[in-house]
């Protein structure tokens, strides 16, 4: 039977470890900086932990990031997000 374990690093959702029983895991990744971790197995879960950490030191979050982008526009950094409705 297949275990799935959720992986948060830095306060970010950074993808899924699938344990198989006796095989190590595999990951789905949704943090495009750890997307090449989706390619192998892992023996355990502190190593596929490790491999991510390294991964995401190495790769900084993208200043687009949605979030961020919301933050900027609640303080009037860019400007309206939207077109203006004529009345």
């Amino acid at each position: 039977m297949r275990q799935s374990i959720v992986i948060e690093l830095m306060g970010r959702f950074i993808g899924v470890a699938i344990a198989d029983a006796g095989s190590g895991y595999g990951f789905v990744a949704v943090d495009e900086r750890v997307r090449d971790l989706a390619l192998r197995r892992w023996p355990t879960l502190g190593s596929l932990r490790s491999a991510a950490r390294r991964a995401l030191q190495k790769q900084p979050a993208q200043a687009d990031h949605p979030r961020g982008q919301w933050a900027q526009e609640t303080r009037g950094e860019l400007g309206p997000s939207s077109p203006d409705i004529a009345a």
